[in-house]
């Protein structure tokens, strides 16, 4: 299990600024760089980013990015399985797997597809699975954020630092598991093989 106990707040904190901005929007983002001590440079710099272009914008403004990036466009769609399957049945395999792997713990999903970016990184503060964390986040996860933040680079938008900031933050717990690690295997991957597009992954 990694052992750097700053990262199940940081997940936590970084999934409540992918929800939808609420009033407390504000009082989240500070949340957050309260824990950017223990952070990166790159991440720091990522997140800064981030709270310095969306703090410029009103709450209303703010949500209209956010509708805008995520809502409407399904390239930048914050359902992790759709980035790696599309439409293809095999998504719903995935979130078989993912429903069940979620199902113990209270990580916001009874109103969102298991595959919602922010449960996935609520998840990942729960699980002592090394296995299971791993295959999430670098077979999972990571290429899905690499594929939104290639659409996301091509236009001004607070959103796409976030993104880049956990697709960083995500990077570098991958970096920290042991190439032996088998993940295929997994039943979360197993029945839902990934399409033509994601073989490399294995």
């Amino acid at each position: 299990m990694i052992e750097d106990r700053t990262i199940p707040s940081i997940y936590d904190s970084l999934a409540d600024l992918l929800d939808y901005p609420v009033a407390d929007w504000q009082s989240r983002c500070d949340e957050c760089k309260e824990l950017l001590t223990a952070e990166s440079e790159s991440f720091v710099s990522q997140f800064s980013l981030f709270a310095s272009e969306a703090e410029k914008l009103s709450l209303s403004e703010l949500q209209e990015v956010y509708t805008r990036t995520f809502d409407l466009s399904p390239v930048c769609a914050l359902d992790i399985g759709y980035h790696l399957f599309g439409e293809n049945y095999k998504r719903g395999v995935f979130l078989a797997n993912l429903r069940e792997t979620e199902a113990p713990f209270d990580l916001g999903q009874e109103h969102q597809l298991p595959d919602y970016l922010p449960v996935l990184l609520r998840l990942l503060t729960k699980l002592d699975d090394e296995e299971l964390r791993s295959a999430l986040i670098v077979d999972c996860m990571i290429p899905a954020l690499e594929k939104m933040l290639k659409t996301l680079s091509e236009g001004e938008n607070p959103y796409r630092h976030l993104i880049a900031a956990v697709n960083t933050k995500l990077k570098s717990e991958a970096g920290a598991y042991p190439a032996t690690i088998q993940r295929a295997h997994l039943p979360i991957l197993q029945a839902a093989a990934f399409s033509e597009t994601n073989t490399d992954l294995f």
